[in-house]
């Protein structure tokens, strides 16, 4: 697959906000041309001059485990705006096997929110559920200078072409998750920090809970890297 974001590099970075938001308090369905959608969250509060930012990637069948609903909740608690796009076929790009129109439009949308809201540059985290973890692993990894810290709860792989900078990596999987089996979260892990990057591993099921989990993992976006 060839093209300007067949690598998966993102273009977008955050700047001095130019357009006037008109989006009320609370999580907006939103539509754009081709046929794209969206998810953007607006939270209660901005504590800070410049906000914290999730991008969120779904799994296979728009499927996401609880992740979303848990990872708003907390963005409401923390002053933090979450983007949820959603992918045109069953599955992203990368999954096929490479970039394309999916990381395209994670780029449009990453800046069509800094031209509205203040972004801390800081503070900026991409997450994903199942295929949407492998996919969230593979851009963040590729964008590591503008992706501080990513999220990949219950990943099946990880496929780059290069990687810049080194991101913080939370990886998180289901001890009964049948479709992507646990041992493949624990090899990612393993990998990851094999090659120096500064990696969390968390195991849940039983009395864990999918919102437990994702607490614990945004603790730490919570912080500046």
């Amino acid at each position: 697959m060839k093209g300007p974001f067949s690598d998966a590099r993102l273009t977008a970075r955050p700047c001095s906000p130019s357009i006037a938001p008109d989006l009320d308090v609370g999580t907006h369905a939103l539509k754009f041309s081709g046929g794209r959608e969206a998810r953007f969250h607006v939270p209660a509060r901005v504590d800070a001059a410049s906000a914290p930012l999730l991008i969120f990637f779904h799994g296979s069948r728009n499927q996401d485990g609880g992740v979303l609903a848990s990872a708003i909740e907390w963005a409401d608690r923390h002053g933090a705006f979450v983007v949820a796009q959603k992918s045109i076929g069953k599955v992203w790009d990368i999954v096929r096997g490479g970039g394309g129109s999916d990381v395209s439009f994670t780029d449009f949308l990453l800046q069509w929110t800094m031209q509205r809201y203040a972004i801390d540059p800081a503070r900026i985290g991409i997450a994903g559920f199942s295929d949407g973890a492998s996919c969230a692993l593979s851009i963040g990894l590729t964008n590591g200078d503008l992706l501080h810290d990513i999220l990949a709860f219950s990943p099946g792989f990880v496929r780059t072409r290069r990687r810049v900078g080194k991101p913080r990596v939370h990886i998180a999987h289901g001890k009964d998750d049948f479709i992507l089996s646990i041992e493949r979260g624990r090899a990612i892990a393993t990998q990851l920090a094999d090659e120096g990057y500064d990696v969390q591993y968390a195991e849940f099921g039983g009395t864990s809970t999918v919102a437990q989990v994702v607490e614990e993992a945004l603790a730490q976006f919570a912080t500046a890297a």
